[in-house]
């Protein structure tokens, strides 16, 4: 496995501004996190933050800093209802090649794997959906929490973590899933009876 090479904190007493891709959605080179009651329209905003990024479109009125090829790691649906959801974007230009992979097992039995994946298919950013199944057992634990944080880390790239609420509207699991994501979200379904459009 890869690891950082030793720097010279020196070099580096002024704090940097953080990096955005998608400003104030997803910090470049971390693990962002999106979460929210399992009808709030995660997966499609997800998806709509990847055609952004990876398009350079101004789709949620904002123009991404920077682009990425995209991969979406997908352990709740399956490829069909990720491209019908991809169709009903309506976005101005034609639908991108977005790089989709239907997940089982744990993420981090499969890191070194993905990693290679991304590799192969020059990949900068990563929807990761849902943290719990991608955690695999005990998700309110601490140990299962913080090793899927590493193994997402150890990629090199931008991650976006997608994760439920429980059923007192709170970010399901351990605190470490909030305490390890740079950057995080709550979405929230805003949606008249009757509409057939979220907001």
């Amino acid at each position: 496995r890869e690891v950082d090479p030793v720097q010279n904190l020196a070099h580096h007493t002024v704090r940097q501004k953080p990096k955005w891709c998608l400003s104030p959605f997803i910090q470049e080179g971390m693990v962002n996190l999106l979460y929210g009651d399992g009808k709030s329209g995660k997966s499609l905003l997800a998806l709509a933050i990847m055609v952004s990024i990876q398009t350079g479109i101004d789709y949620l009125g904002r123009k991404p800093e920077t682009q990425h090829v995209g991969l979406y790691l997908d352990w709740e649906d399956d490829v069909a209802t990720h491209g019908e959801r991809l169709g009903q974007l309506n976005i101005e230009v034609e639908p991108p090649d977005i790089h989709y992979r239907r997940m089982y097992g744990t993420l981090a039995e499969q890191a070194e794997v993905l990693h290679k994946l991304i590799d192969e298919l020059h990949v900068g950013f990563v929807v990761v959906d849902s943290a719990a199944l991608a955690c695999g057992s005990e998700p309110e634990k601490a140990e299962p929490a913080i090793r899927l944080y590493n193994a997402m880390r150890s990629w090199g790239v931008t991650v976006l973590l997608v994760a439920h609420t429980n059923k007192e509207g709170k970010l399901y699991g351990n605190v470490q899933w909030r305490n390890q994501s740079r950057n995080s979200w709550e979405a929230i379904k805003q949606q008249e009876p009757g509409e057939d459009s979220l907001q």
